[in-house]
């Protein structure tokens, strides 16, 4: 199967959220005997990566096209009045659709993965110059997560932040119509878009990931850590809910336990306002490392969609997670036992307790996290169950 995958950022390096999940379909493709091409636009914040510098770009002959996607306030200022999304417009780029034109012309694709919301004004062009199956692979349902960090602002900005929601969000739920299939990454935002009017067949098709053999052993450094993109919203929230409200009462009842915290893009306030009993690293460049010196990894989560893939990282090494009920939102199946679920700080203070008192559970909870991803996430079975997704479609335009 021969497959065009169209990336909103450069996937290379694998530096969040959404690029592990971009890069993790590409590898478990590969693995199961697909052509895969990436068309990616190169943004401020993920610029086209080195020559060289990622085996995965050269396999799947990666193309870069520089794209200006910042909030400017002339632009912002139109959007006000304008009926198309300004959080999708920044997108659009004349270059961008004249490589992807040529791209589909040179090449007869069976398949187009429209990689998230911001790659979906461009399904016009991959039906005008290709007959492949079109798919939208949803990674958030994004005015949901808009409408989140509204909820924050005062009263003119909420209004304002609204007013563009209401048009991302028409958009969102109108433009998945158009596509011949929709791959969401959780059953809880597949059950959102049925809601809101979703007709085209969809199913849920998670984030997969490379599993180890066997869970790492536990560290003896008696650390709980925290990574996470710190320029994300819900994130910075959730990690200040719990510098506030329960780390003091951690450090307090466990003085030989350390709090780490890494991310990227952290803001000179939120660096400042961290007590000296919290280390921070900032960015990491080797996360998996990061993960595995750590023995508990906390995810204090209290708004967003879509499924967390540092929590499943974590999980997958056999490192025990404490996190919300919005934190595991998305994961599949009985997750019970694979993670602690605390809502608030009584709850969060008791389950890092119990973990930071026995290493025979943090044994226990690893070991089942472990075999629960190794059941859900495996990468190359993951991309199996996307490429059985699609063979089975029946559409008019092959």
């Amino acid at each position: 199967m021969k497959v065009l995958q169209l990336c909103h950022k450069t996937p290379f390096p694998a530096n969040d959220g959404g690029t592990k999940a971009m890069q993790a379909i590409a590898r478990g493709l590969i693995d199961n005997g697909c052509e895969v091409d990436v068309l990616s636009i190169a943004t401020y914040k993920h610029p086209e990566p080195e020559p060289g510098s990622s085996d995965l770009a050269d396999k799947t002959n990666a193309q870069f096209i520089e794209v200006d996607t910042k909030v400017k306030w002339m632009g912002a200022l139109k959007g006000l009045f304008q009926k198309d999304s300004y959080h999708t417009s920044r997108f659009v780029d004349e270059k961008f659709n004249s490589v992807l034109t040529e791209t589909l012309q040179n090449k007869n694709y069976d398949v187009v993965i429209f990689e998230s919301l911001f790659t979906a004004p461009y399904l016009a062009t991959v039906r005008a110059h290709s007959k492949a199956k079109c798919v939208y692979r949803e990674h958030n349902i994004e005015s949901q997560l808009w409408e989140a960090r509204s909820q924050s602002e005062n009263a003119l900005n909420k209004k304002v932040l609204q007013n563009f929601n209401n048009k991302l969000k028409r958009f969102e739920f109108s433009i998945v119509n158009g596509f011949d299939a929709i791959a969401c990454i959780s059953e809880r935002d597949l059950n959102i878009l049925k809601e809101n009017g979703l007709e085209v067949p969809a199913d849920v098709i998670p984030y997969g990931i490379s599993m180890i053999e066997k869970p790492r052993q536990q560290s003896n450094k008696k650390r709980i850590s925290f990574l996470g993109s710190l320029d994300w919203e819900p994130n910075v929230e959730g990690l200040n809910w719990f510098i506030e409200k329960v780390w003091d009462k951690v450090h307090e009842s466990y003085p030989s336990w350390s709090f780490h915290i890494g991310g990227r893009n952290a803001s000179e306030q939120f660096k400042e306002s961290l007590p000296p009993t919290i280390t921070f690293d900032g960015e990491i460049n080797d996360a998996d490392e990061f993960i595995e010196s750590s023995n508990i990894v906390i995810v204090p989560l209290f708004t967003g969609s879509g499924i967390r893939i540092k929590l499943i990282e974590a999980v997958s090494k056999g490192i025990p997670v404490v996190t919300t009920t919005t934190g595991a939102r998305g994961l599949p199946g009985n997750y019970k036992d694979a993670v602690l679920i605390a809502d608030n700080k009584t709850e969060f203070f008791q389950a890092l307790s119990l973990l930071c008192s026995s290493s025979k559970k943090r044994e226990e909870t690893g070991q089942s996290g472990f075999q629960y991803c190794n059941q859900h996430f495996e990468m190359k079975k993951v991309a199996g169950s996307f490429i059985e997704f699609v063979k089975n479609l029946k559409v008019e335009s092959i």
